[in-house]
């Protein structure tokens, strides 16, 4: 019984451990990450530009056969009679 007790403390002491060494690398990699950031934001804000957008035309609209009829040359015509 003394054994379960002394395994169980060894396994929550050995997660501290990692918990305690995680937690240190986090603190010691921060200000890295940081200064890192910043000056990413301070190389980025003035060089900011607009950008030229072109934009796709919609597709012509294509007349109806009936319309295209009637504007047909009196040439196109004859050939039809």
């Amino acid at each position: 019984m003394h054994e379960r007790k002394r395994q169980r403390e060894e396994k929550i002491d050995a997660q501290e451990k990692v918990k305690r060494e995680r937690q240190k690398n986090f603190e010691e990699s921060l200000d890295g990450r940081v200064d890192s950031w910043r000056n990413f934001q301070a190389n980025t804000k003035g060089k900011k530009e607009k950008k030229n957008r072109i934009f796709q035309r919609p597709p012509k609209v294509k007349m109806d056969r009936q319309v295209t009829r009637s504007h047909r040359t009196f040439s196109q015509l004859a050939f039809l009679l």
